[in-house]
């Protein structure tokens, strides 16, 4: 009986304005992210400049494709994001641009972001929610009453945003990844060198003086505290502030100061934005806005196009008078037209089950650092996919050593490397084993065993600290059975 409740009230219909908000905000988002690497240059920079990328996908087959390829690529996402914003068949676009997110970022690792996995994640999810719908004008057998009360609650200038319903299931969703994210963000602020020393915001902070007007401020250590502990509070509680319908407007309002002022302070590209435009999601249909701003402003641009049914006006009571279930409200639609996963208790139930185990997945994978030893800002051991949002600072330098037979080969890695790998690979273990056997093969491939011996010297610095070595320089790289785990030398300090 429980169940049964909490699915009639998932798949309940509400106001669709929100989501309509939400998705043309993403749908720019998702335009200019692949615009910028046109715009910086970035497509000849990450994938036809390097000789070597430490792909999530490490096999020889997988890797960029040739000229123009990946400027083709990234033209399509343009497409597919622009798709989106307007509606026009926005979840298959949302499909497709996941899929290619997916196969540009897993090329080279020095590319990942936190954002990055984050539109990843939002966009594909995008692809599998119930979209919104339509409510179809009153016809000639429905009563003038009928059609009063129509006209009266539910048209909102010409485009009628007002007649769009969605299940409370979509909103449900995307509302709930966006706190994840925040609440992962929050515990990854409870180190101590984050609350008790406030790094590395006392490194960031004094380097933007000079950047931004009456900047002198930022050289103050105890702003560089108040920055730390806010940003703790503020990850840990908007959440629930942003839950809570009454709150929910003046913590929007402070999702966009925080952000901005990340923005202004930091050079962390996209981020403020993505994390303002998916937070629309929580704004209700704002209506402390006038309606003809929804009609002649934002509902040219957020229309519903090519995949929403219509409602009857008798559905349209329902919607009303009492808060239908999804199951009610879809009666009368011409499912034997179309097929739609939504249609039966089967693609219903088998969409909640989806949705579970993803959720599932989103809460325990993040928190796998937590069971792994050692100072995981050091080792780094769970830090990708699990929200680790601006806690460290790390510098690092590396020099590889390589055995030819009698000969040893000192190979400085920007020989290779593009001076950004060089700078993500020297703090990164994974990443240096990596490169490592990659040495292994490219030189041994004359000697009989078909690898050379490797070994590495790196020595890195955390958050301000003297540097020391962050690998084993005693340890051949060359083996294919060694494990990051194996070449890790411990932090001195060991503090999670």
């Amino acid at each position: 009986m429980t169940a049964n409740r909490a699915s009639d009230y998932l798949w309940s219909t509400v106001d669709a304005r929100p989501f309509l908000l939400f998705r043309a905000l993403w749908g720019l988002i998702l335009f200019f992210l692949p615009l910028r690497y046109f715009l910086h240059g970035w497509i000849q920079e990450y994938f036809y400049r390097p000789q070597f990328f430490f792909s999530f996908i490490d096999t020889s087959w997988y890797g960029p494709l040739p000229w123009p390829g990946m400027y083709v690529v990234f033209g399509f996402l343009c497409l597919l994001g622009l798709s989106v914003a307007i509606g026009y068949r926005y979840r298959i676009a949302s499909l497709l641009y996941a899929l290619l997110f997916f196969y540009f970022h897993s090329l080279d690792k020095t590319i990942y972001l936190n954002h990055y996995y984050l539109v990843f994640l939002l966009t594909g999810l995008l692809a599998f929610l119930p979209p919104p719908q339509r409510l179809r004008g009153p016809t000639s057998m429905e009563s003038g009453a009928e059609v009063a009360h129509f006209d009266k609650m539910l048209i909102a200038g010409p485009t009628g945003l007002e007649s769009m319903v969605i299940p409370r299931l979509a909103l449900i969703s995307i509302q709930v990844l966006i706190a994840i994210v925040y609440f992962y963000a929050a515990l990854a602020k409870m180190r101590s060198d984050w609350l008790f020393d406030a790094m590395p915001l006392r490194i960031w902070l004094p380097a933007r003086v000079d950047s931004l007007p009456a900047g002198h401020w930022l050289s103050i250590p105890a702003v560089a505290w108040f920055f730390a502990w806010g940003g703790l509070l503020f990850d840990g509680l908007i959440p629930f502030f942003l839950f809570w319908k009454r709150s929910a407007k003046i913590a929007f309002a402070a999702v966009i100061l925080f952000h901005v002022t990340t923005a202004l302070l930091f050079r962390i590209g996209m981020f403020p934005w993505i994390m303002i435009a998916a937070n629309t999601i929580f704004l209700g249909p704002l209506l402390a806005l006038p309606d003809g701003f929804y009609g002649k402003v934002l509902g040219r641009f957020v229309g519903v196009r090519g995949e929403e049914d219509d409602f009857t006006v008798a559905e349209k009571k329902a919607v009303r008078e009492p808060p239908a279930t999804f199951h009610t409200l879809r009666r009368n639609w011409p499912w034997s037209k179309r097929k739609d996963i939504r249609s039966s208790a089967f693609g219903r139930g088998f969409l909640l089950a989806f949705l579970l185990g993803f959720f599932i997945f989103q809460i325990v994978a993040p928190a796998r650092r937590f069971f792994y030893p050692g100072k995981t800002t050091w080792n780094e051991y769970g830090f990708r996919f699990s929200w680790q949002v601006m806690v460290m600072q790390k510098s690092g330098l590396c020099e590889f050593t390589i055995l030819q037979g009698d000969r040893q080969l000192t190979l400085d890695p920007s020989e290779i490397l593009t001076p950004y790998q060089e700078l993500m690979m020297s703090t990164q273990p994974d990443m240096i084993l990596q490169f490592g056997q990659y040495l292994s093969r490219r030189f041994g491939a004359g000697q009989s065993s078909g690898a050379a011996p490797v070994f590495a010297r790196c020595l890195v610095s955390l958050n301000g600290r003297p540097h020391q070595s962050l690998i084993r320089s005693d340890l051949d790289l060359s083996d294919p059975n060694t494990k990051v785990e194996d070449i890790i030398v411990p932090f001195l300090q060991a503090t999670k």
